[in-house]
């Protein structure tokens, strides 16, 4: 069964202007990790909805 990531942000207050990356059936952080370091360096949060 799929589990429901509700509400759950990542931030990065470091960077002026970036993307946003919405997710609901993902865990963030798990995003996170396939990303290479150039788009690492272009999101700015990555949220459950």
């Amino acid at each position: 069964m799929l589990k429901y990531f509700k509400n759950t942000v990542l931030y990065n207050a470091f960077i002026d202007k970036g993307i946003g990356i919405v997710t609901g059936w993902k865990k963030p952080s798990l995003i996170l990790e396939h990303l290479t370091e150039e788009s690492l360096n272009k999101v700015k949060t990555i949220e459950a909805k």
